[in-house]
């Protein structure tokens, strides 16, 4: 169990008894999603399985402490979508961690690499319900 309380050891044992399995299923892109604690899982599978995961998309998520190592040279594209009203991040939010959280993503322009974030704001979107 990582900081956010998920198994990623699970999620990606999961993962390499679907590719290697008999049932013939052939997995050639996968893609992750989390919300808030389950972001930062998410995130964290992600580094653990470059360069296999493709796609992630973090909602209610931009706090670094919980995410290990970082996807900022990744070939993976990322969607961040957080709400204005989000008191839970608002409260924990700040410029320094703001640029730590960034810092471990890929860059919004891309890195030459295929991987680039793009961030999604739900205006009045809160914690909970947006």
């Amino acid at each position: 169990s990582d900081s956010t309380g998920a198994d990623s050891t699970d999620i990606l044992k999961i993962m390499y008894e679907v590719m290697s399995g008999d049932e013939g299923l052939s997995v050639s892109e996968w893609g992750l999603g989390g919300h808030s604690a389950g972001a930062s899982a998410a995130f964290n599978v992600t580094q653990k399985m470059r360069p296999g995961v493709s796609k992630l998309v973090m909602c209610g998520s931009k706090t670094p402490m919980a995410l290990i190592g970082t996807l900022h040279d990744s070939a993976t594209n990322v969607v961040v979508i957080n709400g204005t009203e989000d008191g839970l991040l608002n409260y924990v939010d700040s410029k320094s961690r703001s640029d730590l959280f960034k810092a471990k993503l890929p860059p919004e322009k891309g890195n030459g690499r295929g991987g680039r974030t793009s961030f999604v704001t739900i205006e009045g979107g809160n914690h909970s319900g947006f």
